[in-house]
């Protein structure tokens, strides 16, 4: 759900591309773009939207990273973490030259004053730990666990609440990476596997297409931040079909931030966010320095 990918324009209706993924075509809505896209033009979606127009060469540079994977993955299958890949870019993961020669410079960059990095990714978070990162680190720059990714902070009770949906005989549609989150024990992939009519989307937009064209009642599990919130937003604004409805349990995350900049352990001099929370008021009145970052940053 948190993956966006770039894509080439083939065509353009109204408001949805045809776009193509090195050479697997799909559509994209455009109602979140600012901007007009023309056929050859490389857009980065995100569950079914092209949220950003993105520079060809940008494009084609990320491309040739994930052609890199597929080879790296393809030379020995039993290795297929990202983390193994050697790319053509000035760094390469596992590289313990570079690991230190980076930390290294950390130190040197490092202000005498406490700094407090939070970060929101419980994947950052297993990754973090499981590689050591903070033993590189001085003893002034602190990297702390934030609120956790919309996925594994989503409310048992909301998982819960699908799984009965479905045990009453509706499809329930959500992302990928929900299904195996536990609720009270049990998982959307375990109902699945005890016969009730859990299916894997994309996008709402996905989910909207699976209830018109059928008669029963479909269900769109909605998970995500603010990236992903306009998305199950603009599908909802559409005349809907009766037999769809969505479930919602999307976070926001301006609203936990006043309470980590101020608190004694989380209290930091600036924070990075996603960029969609440009404009609350919440993170304005922190007076504190802000980074907006994104699917690049």
């Amino acid at each position: 759900m948190c993956l966006a990918a770039p894509a080439r324009v083939i065509s353009v209706n109204e408001q949805t591309a045809v776009v193509d993924y090195d050479g697997v075509q799909a559509t994209a809505r455009l109602e979140t773009l600012d901007e007009p896209v023309v056929p050859g033009d490389y857009v980065l979606v995100h569950a079914g939207f092209a949220i950003q127009r993105m520079a060809p060469e940008d494009a084609e540079a990320t491309l040739r990273l994930f052609e890199e994977l597929a080879a790296s993955v393809a030379r020995d299958p039993g290795r297929h973490s990202g983390a193994q890949l050697v790319t053509s870019h000035p760094f390469r993961f596992s590289d313990p030259r570079r690991a230190r020669q980076l930390a290294d410079a950390i130190r040197l960059l490092a202000p005498r004053d406490p700094v407090k990095l939070v970060h929101v990714c419980g994947t950052h978070e297993i990754a973090i730990t499981r590689h050591g990162l903070r033993r590189l680190l001085p003893e002034t720059v602190r990297v702390l666990e934030g609120p956790g990714c919309p996925v594994c902070v989503t409310p048992a009770a909301d998982i819960e609440t699908a799984i009965r949906i479905a045990e009453r005989g509706a499809i329930v549609c959500s992302f990928g990476d929900m299904l195996r989150v536990p609720g009270y024990g049990r998982s959307l992939d375990s109902a699945r596997g005890a016969g009730c009519d859990v299916r894997t989307v994309l996008s709402a937009d996905e989910a909207l297409r699976v209830a018109r064209q059928t008669d029963r009642e479909v269900v769109f599990f909605a998970v995500g931040f603010e990236t992903t919130a306009p998305m199950t937003a603009a599908v909802a604004l559409e005349a809907v079909p009766p037999n769809f409805s969505i479930l919602l349990s999307h976070k926001a995350i301006p609203p936990p931030w006043p309470r980590c900049s101020t608190s004694p352990e989380r209290a930091s001099p600036g924070s990075s966010r996603p960029a969609t929370s440009r404009r609350s008021s919440a993170l304005r009145d922190t007076k504190r320095p802000l980074h907006l970052g994104g699917f690049q940053s």
